[in-house]
């Protein structure tokens, strides 16, 4: 394998309608480099939450639905399924898939779907969706049982020992070359940098409570997020 993925040969997830698509097919979608671009340039501008919206505005009419994919039925001529799911969504339908996870500090991860979530006024790219509601906080939206160890619960039951390559955001190089030694796939743009934000600007009063309570509450994903870690650390040695 020589690490090119064509677009046609890349299948997206797409959770708010249960389907694939060829990253070729999807035009200006928000996974386009013009979006990764947009918020490379605008940065921490507190501009960038209009200019994202105006831009998803602008393009989704432009993300053509042709050549939606069944998951049930996949094609033959596929390399990778990218995107966020849980792994029954493809259990046994494939052989011997080459599986690659990155986990996220689970904190750290929340903030950004918060974040994303009020800056869309609500999303359905999650595998869990929550209705918006403007004066929703931080603290009850994290503690949302709907969200309770989301990482978690994607990986189906799979010992994260399973993966082929396990990741975390902290060492995405390490990641990026351990895909490229295993199965010989280059992932040229991964955010190794994501803006991070925190509590206090999203108005939580007693950061070191609100902290112990979040970690309690999610106890699974922080299990794993340290396994994660080790697998990574182990990876080095």
């Amino acid at each position: 394998m020589n690490g090119y993925m064509a677009p046609r040969n890349v299948l997206i997830y797409l959770p708010d309608k249960g389907v694939l698509q060829r990253a070729g097919d999807m035009g200006l979608s928000r996974t386009n480099e013009t979006l990764h671009k947009v918020k490379l340039l605008f940065g921490e501008s507190p501009l960038l939450p209009f200019v994202y919206k105006l831009y998803v505005k602008l393009t989704e009419g432009l993300s053509t639905d042709k050549a939606l994919i069944d998951p049930d039925n996949l094609p033959g001529d596929f390399r990778v399924i990218h995107g966020h799911y849980d792994l029954e969504t493809f259990k046994n339908k494939m052989v011997d898939p080459f599986l690659t996870v990155v986990l996220r500090e689970p904190l750290e991860r929340m903030i950004s779907q918060y974040i994303h979530w009020r800056r869309n006024a609500g999303s359905r790219a999650w595998r869990v969706n929550l209705p918006f509601d403007s004066n929703l906080s931080f603290e009850d939206y994290a503690m949302n049982v709907g969200f309770r160890n989301y990482q978690s619960r994607a990986l189906s039951g799979v010992d994260l020992g399973e993966f082929d390559v396990v990741g975390v955001t902290e060492y995405l190089n390490l990641f990026l070359k351990q895909m490229e030694s295993g199965c010989g796939e280059s992932v040229k743009r991964l955010n190794q940098s994501p803006t991070k934000t925190s509590l206090k600007e999203l108005g939580v009063l007693d950061e070191v409570n609100f902290t112990k309570k979040f970690k309690e509450y999610h106890w699974k994903d922080y299990e794993n997020y340290e396994l994660a870690k080790e697998l990574v650390c182990r990876g080095i040695e």
